[in-house]
């Protein structure tokens, strides 16, 4: 198949819209080369890649491939708090391979959990922050609806939003920061690239705005919400995860050079020398998705029918008992009166006729 040479696209963002020889002579006139699958994602090196080796965070940097480079590397280290009500809540936070770090529990204004712990009782937790180490960044949860999985569970299904937290109308509540189609993660990428080049969004701009698919130029997708949305599954009694559907997309605001055929040899191409033009290209769709295993799910299925049922159960209970005392109480004060005209009746004393 054909793929983007990943490495020439960002070295190309380096340059002016129109690029000087130079590039070509590095970087070769082939933009789109075809090779092998395989290599492209595990590891495939180009003749420019030694010119960027050096710019490269992370232990693998032999190879320029998307798995091969974050096999088993990524060292991320959290502080969470352990509190029963703020379980997960992040405090600090440090990687040796990211140009990103934060140790101040208030460096984002509004709480955010580490995705691996959290707080039980959702029902009045219309949404949540999960900090991604790998984006710089948290990313929005948001309540959607209530629905019944796994053998009667009444789960609580929340949507991943994009949201820019640099557009806040409050720093403290992200639901007031305006929902994106794509968010700029260059910088977590590598702090040498320039603003805008890689991009985060759903799987096939699912959700997009007809304003940005024009904008794009995105042609030929058509996702769908079963298979492109980004979904998490959370138990809300213990608020654990069930099952989640992580669905994001890398792209690259790449810069397409018009080529032309050689007037020398009709299969080489050379620069056709006018301005370059501008592509949000797709590079890698990510689509995992998680389950808890049966047994776990068995176990929390029993908590929550006890208490989800339990409370039906001690409420009738109560109101069982609360009726029960009502009627001892009227009891009770009707045998008291009974006792009282008796004691009168048999007393001539109490007579006030005699």
């Amino acid at each position: 198949g054909v793929f983007l040479d990943l490495v020439r696209a960002i070295f190309r963002t380096q340059f002016q819209a129109k690029a000087a020889q130079s590039f070509y002579d590095l970087a070769d006139m082939e933009a789109f080369p075809h090779r092998n699958a395989v290599e492209q994602l595990e590891g495939f090196t180009s003749d420019l890649f030694k010119s960027l080796q050096d710019k490269m965070t992370g232990p693998n940097r032999a190879k320029s491939g998307f798995i091969y480079r974050y096999n088993g590397s990524r060292s991320y280290n959290y502080t969470i708090k352990s509190g029963l009500m703020e379980k997960g809540q992040v405090l600090a936070f440090a990687s040796e391979h990211i140009p990103f770090s934060f140790s101040s529990p208030d460096y984002y204004g509004f709480p955010i959990y580490d995705g691996l712990t959290f707080v039980p009782m959702l029902f009045d937790k219309p949404s949540l922050n999960i900090f991604q180490p790998d984006f710089c960044r948290p990313l929005n949860v948001k309540f959607n609806k209530v629905l019944s999985m796994f053998g009667g569970i009444e789960v609580h299904e929340y949507v991943i939003k994009l949201v820019d937290l640099n557009q806040c109308n409050d720093v403290n509540d992200i639901n007031t920061c305006p929902e994106l189609d794509k968010l700029d993660i260059s910088q977590c990428i590598s702090a040498s690239l320039p603003d805008n080049t890689i991009f985060l969004s759903k799987a096939h701009f699912y959700g997009s705005s007809n304003e940005t698919i024009e904008q794009m130029n995105i042609q030929g997708f058509t996702p769908t919400r079963d298979k492109h949305e980004a979904l998490i599954y959370f138990e809300p009694y213990s608020g654990t995860p069930l099952r989640a559907h992580h669905r994001v997309q890398l792209n690259i605001d790449a810069i397409i050079d018009p080529m032309k055929t050689s007037n020398f040899e009709s299969e080489q191409l050379t620069p056709a020398g006018r301005k370059g033009i501008k592509r949000m290209i797709p590079l890698v769709w990510i689509d995992q998705e998680v389950n808890v295993n049966d047994e776990t799910i068995r176990i929390l299925r029993m908590v929550h029918f006890a208490l989800r049922y339990g409370q039906i159960i001690i409420i009738t209970l109560a109101v069982v008992l609360i009726i029960i005392i009502i009627v001892v109480m009227e009891v009770i004060a009707r045998r008291k009166a009974k006792n009282q005209r008796i004691e009168r009746g048999g007393n001539p004393k109490s007579d006030p006729f005699l």
